[in-house]
């Protein structure tokens, strides 16, 4: 079973989701991860990613209607399977091979903690 789930709203963001798959391919814990792509626009095709990342565990959630990020954020939530589940933009990208690593070793029975910076 996977330890933690990556949620990726996405939005006509083709030419930037690779970048933010590879910083999670190079994830020092990728086996433990599950990764959801919530894509926001119909129109939006990441069927290509599956090819080109094939040793990431990823699901794709079509979408009927934009819905904002929030509903895309709620659908990778209604769909994860993991106990555990982090955010990322699909623009952004993991900084560190250890980023979620660090995650996991911060987490603390019966504690729920949100990070970011404001």
């Amino acid at each position: 079973m996977k330890f933690i789930t990556v949620g990726i709203p996405a939005f006509k963001a083709e030419g930037h989701i690779c970048d933010c798959l590879a910083s999670i391919q190079i994830q020092s814990i990728k086996n433990e991860i599950a990764i959801i792509i919530a894509k926001d626009n119909p129109s939006d095709n990441y069927e290509f990613v599956k090819k080109r990342f094939p040793d990431l565990d990823i699901t794709i959630l079509d979408c009927k209607e934009n819905t904002g990020p929030g509903l895309a954020r709620q659908r990778c939530l209604d769909a994860a399977t993991t106990e555990w589940i982090t955010w990322i933009d699909a623009d952004d990208v993991f900084i560190h091979p250890m980023s979620i690593e660090f995650l996991k070793m911060g987490i603390q029975p019966n504690v729920i903690e949100v990070q970011g910076t404001f």
